[in-house]
């Protein structure tokens, strides 16, 4: 093997440590930010011909961690109801992932054509973040 290989081979490794070691730091922060709920294997009532599933989509390599993570478990953070991923549903012809609720007038979406995440109650916009880590920090400002 000659030195280019073995220069190749060596920042592909040093790539794939990285990325393991990142993924490792994004589960160590969900554990930490959210309570884990009831596993919910079953379909969601809502799946049907049309409907899209965030984790089968094009997302960002937090997103896709997140979703791999215990992806049938609810999740809560404080008064917040956050939807198993393998959940996480929309229309063809929406833009948003609701992936996150408190109560019936507060959600926190997800847009995966801007990567940017909403905050609305009643219909209005209350905050955007353009990371999950961004929204963990703000609901949880004890730390992570």
């Amino acid at each position: 093997m000659d030195q280019t290989n073995t220069e190749v081979d060596q920042t592909n490794m040093d790539q794939t440590n990285t990325e393991v070691d990142q993924a490792k730091q994004w589960t160590d922060e969900y554990a930490n930010a959210f309570r884990l709920g009831e596993e919910r294997v079953e379909p969601s009532s809502l799946w049907y011909w049309g409907v899209l599933q965030l984790s089968a989509g094009e997302i960002p390599p937090d997103i896709r961690v997140y979703c791999e993570w215990h992806p049938y478990h609810e999740r809560y953070i404080g008064p917040w109801y956050w939807h198993p991923p393998h959940h996480i549903l929309c229309l063809e012809d929406e833009e948003d992932f609701l992936v996150a609720q408190k109560g019936r007038r507060e959600w926190i979406c997800y847009n995966p054509d801007t990567h940017q995440w909403i905050h609305t109650r009643d219909g209005g916009i209350q905050n955007t973040w353009s990371s999950l880590h961004d929204v963990l920090l703000t609901l949880c400002p004890g730390g992570l």
